[in-house]
């Protein structure tokens, strides 16, 4: 009986601890279990409350946002890989920067943390406590092309936006009416690709910055298309090549329409970057119609029908004309390098081709005369019976 009792008491001691060991193994996991379901419970709140767009909102890739508060100077936030804000010491503002345009040994910051995952794995970004922190909201008008439509239809916007492109965005101009060489209208439409590198100037500084940015394409484009013919410019339209930016554009007119970058004009040596805040990265020559009534139409097709074939009639004449001389060229460079055989050899064809054409005298003053001098030559041309037979003489 009394073993039995302690074996009882031995086999209690073993449970207990047990229970003691499982204990220590199952309350860490319950905690990180509780742990777990609160921020998963944390992060679905949070999802839900980014929908409003209050304390916490939605960027998708390749924008930014702005977020206000009273009269106090705006914040910026990007969702755009491999890029981050710096703040720009001589503008004073914030600037879109690229990590690999950074000098060697500076790092891009890292937002780290709770809201550094948000960001990075559910694109949720930070806004600020609601009312007194909100998203900023602006109407915006511009133009793009309808991607609902068959070719290139442009399509005029004006919405209310709480975004801005920080990556390259295709925007669609019209330039009405632009006199061409010639005296010939035509209507052009063409593309530019913008991306937005100061956002607080874009948005804050300037009113509308895209319809100021299409004016100053508008102007140059016009001076551009004033210097060209009618088939040059259509010519343009379809030769594209591709840039830095990886877009596409025509490689001369998107090289004229880059300049607004570094200087607006000649009274303006601002550029557009630092006026508006924004960045041409390629110009696209899209589409070149004549402008006018139907009637007026149809007389300046007729011109520039009548100007191309004139056109094409003069290339053919300097390529003939540039042949011929190439051709001179490489007989004279042949004779130079054969020396005197070669100038015999010329000389031979010379009589050859003259020959062909009936009676002819040749007369050469190389030695091959016979010792004729020019005088006995002249007397040869004057004889009548030279001019008559043509029988004296060297032929």
């Amino acid at each position: 009986m009394v073993y039995t009792t302690y074996g009882s008491l031995k086999i209690n001691k073993r449970r207990k601890e047990m229970e003691q060991a499982l204990g220590l193994l199952v309350y860490p996991l319950i905690i990180v279990g509780i742990i777990i379901a609160y921020t998963a419970l944390a992060v679905l709140i949070i999802w839900v409350i980014a929908h409003t767009e209050e304390v916490f909102t939605f960027c998708d890739e390749g924008t930014g946002f702005a977020a206000t508060r009273g009269d106090s100077a705006p914040t910026f936030k990007i969702s755009f890989k491999g890029h981050f804000l710096r703040f720009n010491e001589e503008l004073g503002v914030q600037e879109v920067v690229a990590e690999r345009d950074l000098p060697d040994g500076e790092v891009a910051p890292k937002i780290g943390g709770f809201l550094g995952l948000l960001e990075k794995y559910l694109g949720i970004f930070w806004v600020g406590i609601y009312p007194f922190k909100k998203r900023y909201k602006y109407t915006f008008h511009w133009s793009e092309w309808d991607a609902g439509k068959v070719g290139h239809v442009p399509r005029r916007r004006d919405d209310e936006s709480n975004f801005f492109y920080v990556k390259t965005f295709q925007y669609s101009v019209e330039l009405l009416a632009a006199e061409v060489e010639g005296n010939i209208s035509a209507n052009i439409e063409f593309s530019l690709f913008v991306r937005i590198i100061y956002p607080e100037i874009a948005l804050f500084r300037v009113e509308n910055w895209f319809n100021q940015l299409r004016d100053f394409a508008i102007s140059r484009a016009r001076l551009y298309a004033g210097n060209r013919t009618f088939s040059e410019l259509r010519n343009e339209a379809g030769g594209t090549r591709n840039n830095q930016a990886g877009v596409t554009g025509n490689i001369m007119f998107s090289e004229y329409i880059l300049r607004l970058n570094e200087r607006i004009s000649e009274n303006e040596p601002v550029g557009v970057k630092e006026r508006l805040g924004v960045e041409i990265m390629s110009a696209q020559m899209v589409k070149i119609n004549l402008a006018g009534t139907p009637e007026e139409v149809s007389r300046a097709h007729k011109a520039t029908t009548e100007l191309y074939i004139q056109e094409q009639i003069g290339n053919g004449i300097r390529a003939i004309g540039k042949a011929n001389a190439d051709a001179i060229a490489a007989e004279g460079k042949a004779i130079a390098e054969l020396g005197a055989v070669g100038v015999h050899l010329r000389r031979q064809q010379a009589i050859e081709k003259s020959g062909s054409q009936g009676n002819t005298i040749v007369f050469s003053d190389d030695g091959e005369n016979n010792g004729l001098t020019p005088s006995k030559i002249a007397g040869l041309i004057t004889n009548p019976l030279t001019r008559r037979g043509g029988d004296n003489g060297n032929s």
